[in-house]
């Protein structure tokens, strides 16, 4: 629990104060703008949803991690490329934030025409780790599928596990470990949510590790 709240303040203050991200209202939004809100995956958490201003109150994203329902697992069964109001994307949160754009090496009617490119799609698959709502963003943005936070969270845990003198040659084990029960259960992904959900933490053990 301890080395949890660390991470999540560690988390939290690098997230506002690192990536030059800044708080934004509506009214101030731009459309090509990367933006992104607290609460993804479940409600009230420190992880944030990302997705792709386009203009007209609406935000193009990747569903699956929103943080909006009580059912994660089929959440990110049907993930997928989406078009919402801003409303609707900000879900109950107060807070939006933008990341500036000194980090988009995209013109903004690009980016927006990449968003809408992939609109519906699943984007390859939506990954808890791997393949979330902030790769699609930072995809639309840069042309990079890259996630900041789940790269942040990975970096933080492995130090704070070697802080604590956990061994390289026992995290190795215990990643293979994981990695075989993903290859056992994968082929059980479409009959059921609760597969879905259990490789998902999976994944994120792995991102532990």
């Amino acid at each position: 629990m301890l080395l949890l709240l660390v991470m999540a303040t560690i988390q939290t203050h690098i997230l506002e104060n690192m990536l030059t991200c800044s708080y934004i209202e509506l009214s101030q939004l731009e459309p090509g703008d990367h933006i992104f809100r607290f609460g993804a995956v479940f409600k009230k958490s420190i992880l944030t949803h990302h997705g792709i201003y386009v203009g007209d109150n609406k935000v193009i994203h990747f569903s699956g991690g929103e943080g909006n329902t009580n059912n994660l697992g089929n959440d990110i069964l049907d993930a997928k490329i989406t078009l919402t109001t801003f409303t609707d994307f900000m879900s109950d949160k107060v807070k939006c934030y933008r990341i500036n754009e000194n980090y988009s090496v995209i013109k903004r009617d690009e980016i927006i025409s990449r968003a809408y490119s992939e609109l519906g799609s699943k984007f390859g698959g939506y990954n808890i780790v791997n393949n979330n709502c902030e790769h699609f963003s930072n995809w639309c943005r840069t042309g990079n599928r890259v996630s900041y936070q789940t790269e942040l969270i990975s970096k933080v845990s492995k130090y704070m596990l070697k802080s604590l003198g956990v061994k390289d040659e026992k995290l190795k084990k215990i990643n293979m470990a994981v990695s075989d029960a993903k290859e056992l259960i994968k082929p059980l992904e479409q009959l059921s949510t609760d597969v879905v959900l259990t490789n998902s933490i999976l994944d994120v053990i792995k991102m532990f590790l």
